[in-house]
This record gives C-alpha cells, sequence and structure tokens, in this order.
C-alpha cells in the first residue's frame, strides 16, 4: 500500500489504495517512516516540507520538487511567504547525496517546454496516449469553458482540489 500526503478526501485516498496522512496536523516523516519509508516523493509545497521529505525516503530514495507552494497564499507568490520558504528549504550537495544514496530532481513542464521540447514533446505524447487507452485514469474535479478560465486559475490557486481541472475549448 502507499501513502499518499495530500489534501484529498480520505475516502478517494484509501480507494486508490494509498494511506491518507494529513501532513498539517500528523507528522507524516514518522508515519513514513514507520512504514519503511517512502521510495519516491513528489513534493509542491518546497520550504522545510522539502527538508521533511528528504527525511521520509528510504535510503536509495528520490525526492522530486514540482512546485512551491509554501511561498503561495490564495495561489499568488507572497514575499513575505517566498523569503523564509526559501531560507527554510534543505541544502543538498552532490557528496551529502551520495553518502545517503539519495536523489534530488526539480520538475517544472513549463521549463521542459522551452529548454527541451523533445523531451515535452515524447512526455506529452505518452501522456496522451495513455489517457486515450484507458491506462491511466485521472480523477477529473472540474470542467470549464474555456472562457472562464480565470475562475478555473483562481480554483486551482486555491489548493483545495480533489483532483484534474480541465479547460474545454469547444
Amino acid at each position: 500500500t502507499g501513502v499518499q500526503t495530500c489534501a484529498l478526501p480520505i475516502y478517494l485516498v484509501r480507494s486508490l489504495g494509498a494511506h491518507p496522512i494529513d501532513y498539517n496536523s500528523s507528522d507524516f516523516v514518522g508515519v513514513v517512516s514507520a512504514a519503511g519509508g517512502a521510495d519516491a516523493a513528489f513534493d509542491p509545497i518546497g520550504g522545510n516540507n522539502w527538508r521533511r521529505s528528504l527525511h521520509a525516503l528510504t535510503g536509495a530514495g528520490i525526492l522530486v520538487g514540482y512546485g512551491f507552494a509554501a511561498a503561495t497564499e490564495n495561489g499568488r507568490r507572497r514575499f513575505r511567504k517566498a523569503v523564509p520558504a526559501a531560507i527554510r528549504q534543505p541544502v543538498v550537495t552532490p557528496l551529502t547525496l551520495m553518502q545517503q544514496t539519495r536523489t534530488v530532481a526539480g520538475y517544472r513542464i513549463e521549463k521542459l517546454a522551452e529548454q527541451r521540447p523533445d523531451w515535452f514533446s515524447a512526455d506529452l505524447s505518452q501522456l496522451l496516449s495513455r489517457l486515450a487507452d484507458g491506462s491511466i485514469d485521472p480523477i477529473v474535479e472540474a470542467t470549464y469553458p474555456l472562457d472562464q478560465a480565470a475562475d478555473a486559475h483562481r480554483h486551482l490557486g486555491s489548493a483545495n482540489l480533489t483532483g484534474k481541472l480541465v479547460l474545454r475549448v469547444s
């Protein structure tokens, strides 16, 4: 059974075969470590939470940071939150990672599309193929017409989601 730390409702997390942990009120590092540690942590929060996610990893685990929600408020980046969050993030060096046999990676889809369009295209093709053949079935919370994209963006910024948001083009 996997361990899922997010804001999804408990019933949904359990229905996906994972053990829900509210990282705001529980020591997710302790819970995950007691279960043997995580092989991978995908962390959209950043700041000190990246440090906590690193501590939850198994000896050869990987941390993928793909967001920095610790620096945002109501969906907008706030300087007064960004500075403390940046200061609290872990400082990792190749030597430290080598000694711990861990990996840290960052992922920003916008940068991937800009810097390696061939990789982005391959990733997107694979994703759309899997969506078409049904081998992935994302949870869609809401669908918005394109002319309501601002409403969808506000919804996304609320960080109160139980699935993906979809913009309908036609």
